[in-house]
């Protein structure tokens, strides 16, 4: 936002839920969503006939172009490499490609922050969901995720691991070091011609009976 003045403040807009966030296992959307394709709608729906009306309340972050400029860290915009796409040079002379990551590639302080702030049991269910949806990808791919979670926090690097049915120590856990784009193809590429093959799709079933205080988020 600009103000009459012309000075810039970043802005982040929050809206909070007044009836609270409850999340459902994988295991209970299965059978949820057996009865009923539409179950988001319908219970809006039901809530609205019994009076129970949604509502929520909207926040704002403020930040000051000089807050802004001793952050440490995840985002200017979105930004896509797709080469080919790149517009031809101009007569002038080629416009360079802006690297983003030159100052901009903290990817796990706020990752980090967000794992601990989360219940033992929203750990569990975050931990298996994620080893579930990786499905039988290749395990160069999933011991890289290992190593994003590590570096936001171990334990999320550990128990994602262990969702999966891989051994930590297996896992190259050195840090990456994402600060240009050579250097994020470089981490990205680490462990290709070792792992670079299907794995079997992990289907840990630990957290399907949890009860609300795995899934609840006020």
């Amino acid at each position: 936002m600009i103000n009459e003045d012309n000075e810039r403040v970043w802005v982040k807009f929050y809206f909070r839920s007044q009836q609270g966030i409850q999340n459902l296992t994988d295991q209970e959307a299965e059978t949820v969503n057996a009865n009923t394709r539409e179950s988001y709608q319908a219970d809006l729906y039901n809530a609205i006939e019994q009076g129970k009306y949604p509502k929520w309340k909207m926040y704002i972050q403020v930040m000051t172009q000089e807050e802004a400029n001793q952050l440490d860290y995840n985002s200017y915009g979105n930004y896509t490499d797709h080469k080919f796409m790149e517009e031809p040079a101009m007569q002038g002379g080629n416009v360079k490609n802006y690297d983003f990551r030159e100052d901009d590639h903290d990817y796990y302080t706020q990752p980090g922050m967000l794992f601990r702030r989360m219940t033992k049991e929203q750990q569990l269910v975050l931990f298996e969901n994620t080893a579930r949806n990786m499905g039988n990808s290749t395990l160069q791919i999933k011991h890289r995720h290992i190593n994003n979670c590590y570096q936001a926090d171990p334990n999320y690097g550990e128990g994602v691991a262990k969702a999966l049915g891989i051994n930590l120590k297996d896992v190259d856990l050195a840090p990456t070091s994402p600060d240009s784009e050579k250097t994020n193809e470089e981490a990205n590429a680490r462990g290709y011609e070792d792992l670079n093959v299907p794995s079997e799709p992990a289907m840990p079933e630990t957290a399907k009976d949890l009860g609300p205080e795995g899934r609840n988020r006020t």
